[in-house]
């Protein structure tokens, strides 16, 4: 036993459980940092934000098809929804992150004007652009 009145097991106990609380410490601030952009917890919340301040934005994440910017166009004229285009190279982090700020997003979109509101935008902009583009057969096929 030790002046204080302690024996060598407690002290080591209280050490471990301090060494343990923080390293616990130190994975939670780590986990932090790193949510906010990249996991699905973070998208959540980032949307969260968004729709508690008015604002109904879609994240759509590759390379959008020719049509895209006439569906952005008419998402945001019609409904005032944002689609926003967030590049081609998209990391596993980044892929959980708009699954998870969409999940909310677009569920609000659907009870604010119905279901399919996006895709409908989508097809409108493809057959406007069909109608504008229309295909030529080429010399070779005649």
């Amino acid at each position: 036993m030790s002046k204080s009145g302690r024996t060598l097991f407690e002290v080591v106990v209280t050490i471990s459980i301090s060494l343990f609380a923080v390293f616990c410490l130190v994975i939670l601030i780590s986990w932090l940092l790193y949510l906010p952009n990249n996991s699905y917890l973070g998208g959540y919340l980032a949307a969260q934000r968004d729709l508690s301040k008015g604002r109904l934005i879609v994240l759509s994440p590759g390379l959008p098809v020719s049509y895209a910017f006439t569906a952005r166009e008419n998402l945001k004229k019609r409904f005032g929804i944002e689609l926003r285009f967030t590049g081609c190279v998209v990391s596993d982090g980044f892929e959980r992150f708009v699954q998870g700020y969409n999940s909310q997003s677009e569920a609000a979109i659907e009870s604010r004007f119905g279901k399919a509101t996006i895709a409908q935008a989508y097809k409108d902009a493809k057959q406007e652009s069909e109608l504008s583009h229309p295909k030529t057969e080429s010399a070779l096929s005649q």
